[in-house]
């Protein structure tokens, strides 16, 4: 009677285990897919968004930004667009207008990077990847062109001199 005591407790606990593992499996495979399926293009367009306000508000590479340099570049361009500069009223009323407007879409800009980097954790990390991504991606583009631009103006200028 031991024995068909002990036999039965193994095979419960292996039956238990094997359906623990199968809904394991299912639940992984299946919230897998549901990500795959539903938030796929919505973690680009946020990386999208992030990128966007990272641009507006001209920040250094990846690597280089937190909530510090976010706030330098956000004081340094509000500058130039608060309503209450003295440079955004000695301006007339067409140009006050872009002021006012450029001065809301930087506020945006900068809650939304501020945003970013005090919810990390509320990310996925495919839309931490595609962020990092984009933003490398256009900060080569840009060394690219700087360094193009340079080798335009010094083949200009050596031409120049070659003609006088």
């Amino acid at each position: 009677q031991w024995y068909q005591r002990r036999v039965h407790k193994q095979w419960y606990q292996r039956r238990v285990h094997k359906q623990w593992y199968q809904r394991r499996v299912a639940g992984y495979t299946g919230r897998v897919m549901v990500e795959w399926g539903f938030d796929y293009d919505e973690d680009s367009k946020r990386a999208d968004l992030i990128v966007e306000a990272f641009h507006f508000l001209d920040l250094p590479a990846f690597h280089l930004i937190n909530e510090k340099v976010v706030e330098q570049s956000f004081r340094k361009m509000a500058l130039e667009c608060h309503p209450d500069s003295v440079r955004v009223k000695a301006r007339d009323a067409r140009e006050r207008s872009i002021a006012e407007v450029q001065w809301q879409l930087l506020q945006h800009a900068k809650d939304v990077a501020l945003g970013y980097f005090k919810n990390k954790h509320c990310f996925s990390q495919r839309c931490k990847d595609t962020i990092k991504k984009n933003l490398t991606q256009e900060i080569e583009r840009q060394q690219h062109l700087m360094i193009s631009r340079t080798l335009l103006m010094k083949v200009t200028k050596t031409y120049s001199e070659e003609i006088v």
